[in-house]
């Protein structure tokens, strides 16, 4: 990837970034981790704009070099639906999940901000503190899914491998012991 910057008034082009091997396990995660919803099939009806910026979120997220990576916002927010549809909310969770629709609202371009999002409560640090584990809880079970799928196809690509390599190795036995025994 060549990044132009202007430094100067003048077009400067940088060189290529390194993509670590923790980019690629991030990048892969971006494009195949599933999202990921509160247990029950509640969530199962995703609409497609939502999925549509979940995925667009963790390309970004894929880019930026943090430390603890974090599943999107807007995958918590379905989250948090999902887990609606289950169980009541305490007030807590009630001000994270009106906080997150109206930053996906405004964000997504859907118009006027309805009267119950206009007044939405700051968060407090511990709701910003639930947020962030809800969010690395997401990331961490998504990413998991994509790193077993990983493992798996690798086991499976190598058993393939082997069982090609064990009749070729087979018949260099039977030639060497043929030439040993008329050698």
């Amino acid at each position: 990837m060549i990044i132009q910057q202007t430094i100067q008034g003048k077009a400067v082009v940088s060189a290529p970034t390194k993509f670590k091997r923790g980019n690629w396990d991030k990048l892969l995660w971006a494009i195949q981790g599933p999202i990921i919803v509160f247990p029950g099939g509640w969530g199962d009806d995703l609409p497609e704009d939502i999925k549509s910026q979940i995925m667009i979120d963790r390309m970004i997220t894929v880019l930026k070099p943090d430390d603890i990576p974090l599943a999107p916002e807007v995958e918590a927010m379905w989250y948090i639906s999902s887990a609606s549809l289950d169980h009541p909310l305490d007030r807590d969770w009630v001000d994270i999940y009106m906080d997150l629709t109206k930053k996906w609202w405004i964000k997504s371009k859907k118009g006027d901000l309805p009267d119950f999002l206009q007044d939405t409560p700051e968060l407090n640090e511990q709701q910003k503190g639930d947020l962030k584990r809800l969010r690395q809880f997401i990331f961490k079970k998504s990413y998991e899914e994509v790193k077993r799928k990983c493992q798996h196809q690798q086991k499976k690509s190598t058993s393939k491998n082997q069982k090609k390599e064990i009749p070729s190795l087979k018949k260099i036995f039977a030639q060497t012991d043929l030439l040993q025994m008329f050698g």
